[in-house]
């Protein structure tokens, strides 16, 4: 039961920032949407090679206490199954990159490569 609420959970995580993403695309205007072809790309500590020791200065300069959020000394967030990141806003080019940092050998999910395959089909 545990695994599976764990596994219900991560999704929810993940489809929030993807429907953030989303959400920030939609309330620009519709020139600037349009002139760009623009993609909006949730980046968060530990994805798309962005190292998870990352949240430190993610939570220095945002925050997040305010909110009751917290990261302990391993880069773990209280509430566990929090977000953090930031929304990357451009043309297509800019999302693509080989995951060939020296962490990635440790993955086992590859979700960058995941999410850069929903954003490529996006439209």
């Amino acid at each position: 039961m545990g695994f599976m609420l764990d596994a219900v959970n991560s999704s929810a995580a993940e489809r929030l920032g993807r429907r953030m993403g989303l959400s920030f695309v939609g309330s620009m205007p519709e020139e600037i949407r349009n002139a760009k072809r623009l993609k909006v790309q949730y980046y968060c500590p530990g994805h798309c090679g962005w190292h998870i020791s990352g949240q430190t200065k993610l939570f220095q300069t945002l925050r997040p206490e305010e909110i009751g959020m917290s990261v302990n000394e391993r880069w773990v967030m209280q509430p566990v199954k929090s977000i953090s990141g930031l929304l990357v806003a451009g043309e297509m080019d800019i999302h693509r990159f080989q995951p060939a940092f020296s962490f990635c050998k440790d993955c086992k999910e590859h979700k960058c490569v995941k999410r850069l395959l929903l954003l490529e089909n996006e439209d």
